[in-house]
């Protein structure tokens, strides 16, 4: 990566941004993530994948996400 950098951390925004008419998301959770892998001179960036997290109400905890629950 350009200037020594070996980390380059990204948040999620703008993913969760509505679309004023339709409400949905404009864009995935994954969509920077592609864009960074088409940036010019980034072809060595590992994407580590956004996973998920939100309050528990079960757990009374923060935890990681999950479709089965």
């Amino acid at each position: 990566m350009v200037a020594g950098a070996n980390f380059y951390i990204v948040g999620r925004d703008p993913a969760g941004m509505p679309h004023p008419e339709t409400g949905k998301d404009l864009y995935e959770p994954t969509h920077g993530a592609k864009v960074l892998t088409m940036a010019p001179g980034l072809i060595t960036l590992e994407i580590v994948p956004f996973r998920v997290a939100a309050y528990n109400k079960k757990k009374k905890r923060m935890d990681y996400y999950d479709s089965e629950q």
